[in-house]
């Protein structure tokens, strides 16, 4: 056991450092937690859960397949945020009127998503 390699002063001092990170962790977890919850509520509460079509499956994994438009570029896999895209794509498509027919589509994920040629818009 260490305490029979430190002083009886350096083992209190160790062991409080000890008990306040565990302390810490526990606040930081009791946080994440809430978090959690939160999001959980917000998503359940305020989100539309979108379908995801026949139509868009077979056309996203003709593009995996392919390999030819983003974001299939790379050797990630990024059919799971294709999927979410064309998804949203095709239920807007469908509830938004013709006049109304604008979407922002944000992600992190600019270099799978934006094309090569537009380098200058591109966030690095």
């Amino acid at each position: 056991m260490i305490k029979a390699f430190i002083s009886a002063e350096e083992f209190k001092v160790q062991k409080e450092l000890i008990e306040k990170s565990i302390t810490t962790i526990d606040i930081k977890n009791q946080r994440n937690r809430n978090h959690i919850k939160e999001v959980e509520e917000f998503l359940k509460k305020e989100c539309i859960e979108i379908p995801i079509s026949d139509k868009v499956m077979k056309k996203i994994s003709t593009f995996a397949m392919e390999k030819s438009v983003a974001p299939f570029l790379s050797d990630k896999n990024n059919f799971p945020d294709a999927v979410i895209l064309y998804s949203a794509v095709e239920y807007l498509d469908d509830k938004l009127l013709i006049d109304e027919s604008r979407a922002i589509f944000v992600s992190n994920n600019y270099k799978d998503f934006a094309s090569k040629k537009n380098k200058g818009t591109q966030k690095k």
